[in-house]
């Protein structure tokens, strides 16, 4: 489909032809041999780049000429639903690309003042011009740079009063809020089970919390359903598993792109204010620290809480819009080796990855079955969205139909995300000075505690860790200590060459190759 945008654009087709042709080995040998593509493969390779490109210059029209009457009728709730329920899927994901893409200070919402890198509490920066000034490190989507640290929490001026975060990259996030929606589906149902069984008996359950092999330690029903949740393990008090921020900090993406809307960007949407002010309202919880709405919003009235004098900056439908994008974007993928005799050496690695006990956090079984993601759009009905048919390409597809060791037939697609979705406590080296209060009310996170960070899309994501101080793979897993000091031990007692060979499994974790055109 031709995009509309290529009606304003300035520049044409056969004006690029030939710079587009000088850069397409460059752009993609590195992936795969030119030899391996006909004509016809590379002529749509570069329609496709071309039209990415008219799109981008097209937005940049629209937002420079009409930006927040355009941006905001653009992404109604109403309108992503429909769009949806007509199948326009292709269409929807090219519409919400451009949100992505769009430069947003400036536009009629953000802060008024100087831009501050280290974030002054709760509320954050203004520190992005857009989502893909910091996600755009390997290729559209991806990782953030040494260079593009967030600098979280801290007083607006000193260093040392902020937390570092490296910015990860966005590939298959609607994959990873899938397998936490049907974990957390196992998990609600346990519980269910016990209460009922607690109320019947009359007698206090004890639980075994698991989902998909992974366990979440135990939880004692009371008859009156009451839960202690002292033994459990991995997931806060409240049972709830949040897969999204290096400490599990988010359970919905709907949740993700509303807060970094505000925190990046300065922009407040009415779905943000509203759920901040929601928790606000309800029952005292002393025992789960939460940052207060004045903390997270300002101390302004309903329609203008940070006070910068821009009433009702957002709707409801861009951070649902955002959200909706990040569900839809393709999954990273496993690309071994094509040479054989390193195609060995990275099954050997995948071996020792698995010996060493890596696999235990980081695991390699679990699976996904195909049904409609919530996005946790919190008003009117749910936005929900089928990736087996909507999602941009690469798509999970169950291919492994062999039988269990106990003899079921496999269920659902393999997701090679290498994660537990369960925090860790990874010692004192990466340790923060002070916990992380979640903003919905689920408690404190301790400052040694981390969430299993998913590692596909390894390869193109330098550097590494929750604040990129590690510049290889090999440091980043030297690092790891507490729960992980005993997998560290036995990596580093391998022989160099063994070393090298879980180096290069862990490098194969990588991305589908594009050609882009700037």
């Amino acid at each position: 489909m031709r995009s509309p945008f290529q009606l304003i654009s300035p520049i044409g087709k056969s004006s690029l032809w030939g710079s587009l042709c000088a850069s397409l080995c460059a752009s993609l040998c590195a992936a795969e041999p030119v030899a391996t593509l006909s004509d016809a493969d590379i002529r749509a390779r570069l329609d496709g780049a071309l039209e990415l490109l008219h799109t981008q210059r097209g937005g940049r029209w629209v937002l420079a000429t009409d930006p927040n009457e355009r941006y905001e009728g653009t992404f109604g709730v109403s309108f992503l639903r429909d769009l949806l329920a007509r199948g326009e899927h292709d269409l929807l994901f090219r519409l919400v690309d451009e949100a992505f893409e769009a430069e947003l200070d400036g536009n009629g919402g953000a802060r008024r003042g100087p831009a501050r890198p280290i974030h002054a509490g709760e509320r954050g920066g203004l520190d992005g011009a857009s989502c893909r000034a910091c996600h755009f490190s390997g290729g559209a989507d991806g990782a953030g740079t040494g260079s593009q640290l967030t600098l979280l929490r801290g007083d607006g001026e000193r260093l040392s009063s902020a937390v570092r975060r490296d910015p990860p990259h966005v590939m298959g996030l609607g994959y990873i809020a899938l397998l936490a929606q049907q974990m957390q589906a196992a998990l609600d149902a346990q519980v269910a089970e016990g209460r009922a069984l607690a109320r019947s008996f009359g007698a206090a359950r004890a639980v075994a919390l698991t989902a998909q092999g992974v366990s979440f330690g135990v939880v004692r029903v009371s008859p009156d359903g009451a839960l202690d949740a002292r033994d459990v393990r991995g997931v806060s008090p409240d049972l709830k598993l949040r897969p999204f921020g290096w400490k599990g900090r988010h359970a919905t993406l709907a949740e993700v792109s509303d807060e970094a809307l505000s925190v990046h960007h300065g922009l407040q949407s009415r779905s943000y204010i509203a759920r901040v002010l929601r928790r606000a309202e309800g029952p005292p919880a002393p025992d789960r620290a939460a940052p207060t709405a004045a903390e997270l919003l300002g101390a302004g009235p309903p329609y203008d809480p940070d006070e910068d004098g821009v009433e009702q900056e957002l709707g409801d439908g861009q951070g649902a819009a955002l959200a909706l994008y990040l569900a839809l974007l393709g999954a990273p993928l496993v690309r071994p080796p094509e040479s054989p005799r390193l195609a060995l050496e990275w099954a050997r690695g995948r071996a020792r990855f698995e010996d060493v006990g890596c696999a235990e956090c980081h695991r390699l079984d679990l699976r996904v079955l195909p049904e409609p993601l919530s996005l946790g759009v919190p008003d009117g009905d749910p936005l929900a969205v089928d990736l087996s048919v909507a999602g941009q390409p690469p798509r999970l597809h169950q291919l492994d139909f062999a039988p269990t060791d106990d003899g079921f037939a496999q269920r659902g697609a393999l997701i090679a995300a290498l994660t537990d979705l369960r925090r860790h406590d990874l010692g004192a080296e990466l340790a923060e000075p002070r916990p992380e209060r979640l903003p919905d009310g689920g408690g404190e996170v301790s400052g040694r505690e981390w969430l299993t960070r998913p590692l596909w899309g390894l390869a193109d994501t330098a550097p590494y860790l929750h604040d990129g101080r590690a510049l290889t793979v090999e440091e980043a897993i030297l690092w790891h200590g507490g729960a992980a000091e005993a997998s560290r031990a036995r990596y580093e007692a391998l022989t160099a060459e063994e070393r090298g060979a879980v180096r290069l499994f862990l490098m194969s974790l990588s991305r589908a190759p594009s050609l882009l055109v700037e």
